[in-house]
């Protein structure tokens, strides 16, 4: 059975604790069914139109800015379902970017790493490499990032695919009151944005 620190059963539908005697079995259960409702009326806004029927149009591209701004605000939406007033414990905040990229046209700084990884061996065949890296670490948090790359170097292959895993690490873990919550988020977005964005630019250091 997978419990929770809690000793919550969440392998159960109601997500309800193993003693249906709690009284939190419910308030769980009820939190989960308004964060389901949540999302299940975002999916719909996002993927049908105005008569139910699903759209034949191309998906709208949105800039990675644009998604992780939208993504932090549905976040403290959640948060605030389950946390309305009382403060929260913060041991990890995770900020991801995925991506596929023409290998003929590579942001400079991946166009460096992809090269880095030629002059190592003459006869590359494939890369699957993951690089983690403290960033920085202030006081009782830590800012990491995992960095994968993976490729075939072979003339029928065209991609990279490329992870960015950003993390801010608290030890201890963090105490934010409700009113801390929007700033703390915004901060991991814009540190993590900042760090993506180096990645790309062109390398110096050979």
């Amino acid at each position: 059975m997978a419990v929770d620190a809690e000793g919550f059963d969440l392998a159960r539908p109601n997500f309800g604790r193993s003693d249906d005697r709690s009284p939190h079995a419910d308030q769980l259960s009820d939190d989960i069914a308004v964060i389901r409702s949540f999302y299940l009326h975002y999916w719909r806004s996002c993927t049908l139109s105005s008569t139910e029927s699903v759209s034949t149009e191309p998906a709208q591209l949105l800039p990675y800015t644009r998604i992780l701004d939208d993504t932090c605000g549905y976040m403290l939406r959640v948060i605030k379902v389950l946390y309305p007033s009382e403060a929260m414990l913060v041991e990890r905040v995770g900020i991801m970017a995925i991506t596929d990229l023409d290998k003929n046209a590579l942001p400079p700084g991946i166009q460096d790493r992809v090269a880095g990884f030629r002059r190592m061996w003459d006869s590359l065949i494939k890369v699957n490499a993951t690089l983690s890296v403290d960033l920085d670490k202030e006081g009782t948090r830590t800012d990491r990032c995992h960095h994968t790359i993976s490729f075939d170097d072979t003339p029928e292959s065209a991609e990279v695919h490329f992870t960015l895993d950003w993390q801010r690490y608290m030890t201890p873990p963090h105490r934010s009151p409700a009113d801390d919550r929007g700033t703390l988020l915004r901060d991991c977005c814009n540190e993590a944005l900042r760090h993506f964005q180096t990645v790309g630019e062109p390398r110096h250091d050979d």
